[in-house]
């Protein structure tokens, strides 16, 4: 039996306004559980990579899991600038998720520091590990530089989600004039040297420790996620029903 959508969001550059004449689209789709799936207690995930769309495919019962651990790439979603309902928006969960897109985003704000630090240690990493897709970069430039954007720009976003009150969708998207925009779309360019890439995220990752002390304060919101999870489970149960 094939999986119903739900829901499929564009994320990544195109998604911030850093996306290049070679940046291709990528995708997130959530689908509802079959019977099957419930009965045997398997989730969806699945992804497919072309020369010019790239998406994954995840199971609506993980939205309050991914969220809640606070993975960026997932909490943009709700931000999208390309979001589709394949359901009725009226809807329960879609209008829950409407209603709550911003307080969902940041719903465990202690969390989310964690994961953009750890993310951009990530990215630091990888923009030195020679694979098939970083080969050339990394020969070219010495680093690649599609993760050394990725590595500053979640550190970025730390610093500008405290500047812009926790406002996730404004966070996220850099605006034509601004000069941090300039310099991302530079360093995927690379027209940085390697030390002048690792410069930058010293003083982006001391920018970001600086306000630690910010998110680490702020109360998980427990309440919102048990509402997310209920509402998640009821239209599962729906859907369901209704096959």
């Amino acid at each position: 039996m094939s999986h119903k959508l739900f829901m499929s969001a564009l994320v990544g550059s195109h998604n911030y306004n850093l996306n290049t004449e070679t940046s291709d689209k990528d995708y997130k789709v959530f689908v509802f559980p079959t019977f099957d799936d419930l009965y045997y207690k398997k989730e969806i995930a699945k992804s497919k990579t072309s020369d010019y769309l790239d998406y994954e495919v995840h199971d609506i019962r993980k939205l309050s899991q991914l969220w809640w651990k606070a993975n960026i790439n997932f909490i943009e979603v709700l931000f999208s600038q390309n979001i589709r309902y394949h359901i009725d928006e009226n809807n329960n969960l879609v209008q829950f998720i409407k209603q709550n897109k911003n307080e969902l985003a940041t719903m465990n704000l202690p969390y989310l520091y964690d994961a953009c630090m750890g993310m951009s240690l990530r990215k630091q990493k990888d923009m030195l590990i020679d694979s098939p897709a970083r080969h050339n970069n990394i020969e070219k430039y010495g680093y690649d530089t599609k993760s050394a954007c990725h590595a500053i720009r979640v550190l970025d976003f730390l610093v500008k989600l405290v500047q812009c009150d926790f406002s996730f969708g404004k966070a996220i998207w850099y605006n034509n004039d601004d000069i941090k925009r300039d310099s991302l779309l530079a360093i995927k360019r690379g027209m940085y040297t390697l030390e002048e890439i690792k410069y930058m995220i010293e003083t982006c990752t001391n920018n970001a420790n600086n306000i630690k002390g910010i998110y680490k304060q702020q109360s998980p919101n427990t309440k919102l996620k048990e509402q997310l999870d209920e509402v998640v489970k009821e239209q599962c149960y729906e859907f369901i029903k209704e096959i």
